[in-house]
């Protein structure tokens, strides 16, 4: 809780007859912020039902409690998310990388059977994507 009391603003008014009269005002501003009143506000609470302090005391300690257990929830998902999509890019690249090199087998094997150039074509098309994989990085 802040309080806040600005100085004093003084005005001058001139009435008729050239007197000069002086006003003086002073503001006063309380400002609280978070979920526990301030102190004498909880006292007038508990003047006006017993116990209300320790009410709203018990509801701003199991606000705190559930908002941290849902940051912990939160940051466990992201972990756990993280971990997840890792795992994923992983088998995706060993999956592409057994399929590139069975098409580079295949081309050779074709190629070595007497059919050159359409086993030269495809075991370029698995090594090229290969390279592409690697040049993306």
């Amino acid at each position: 809780m802040s309080g806040n009391r600005n100085t004093p603003k003084r005005r001058k008014q001139q009435n008729k007859g050239n007197q000069v009269q002086l006003q003086q005002q002073t503001i006063e501003q309380k400002i609280h912020h978070g979920p526990i009143p301030a102190p004498e506000d909880l006292a007038k609470y508990n003047s006006i039902i017993p116990s209300a302090a320790e009410r709203i005391l018990a509801m701003a300690e199991s606000e705190v409690e559930h908002r941290q257990k849902q940051e912990a929830d939160t940051l466990k998902a992201n972990i756990l998310d993280r971990a997840s999509a890792r795992t994923e890019i992983k088998l995706g690249q060993i999956l592409a990388f057994i399929l590139c090199l069975t098409v580079i087998g295949c081309g050779t094997f074709i190629a070595i059977n007497g059919a050159i150039w359409p086993g030269v074509i495809l075991s370029t098309a698995g090594l090229s994507g290969i390279i592409a994989a690697y040049l993306k990085k």
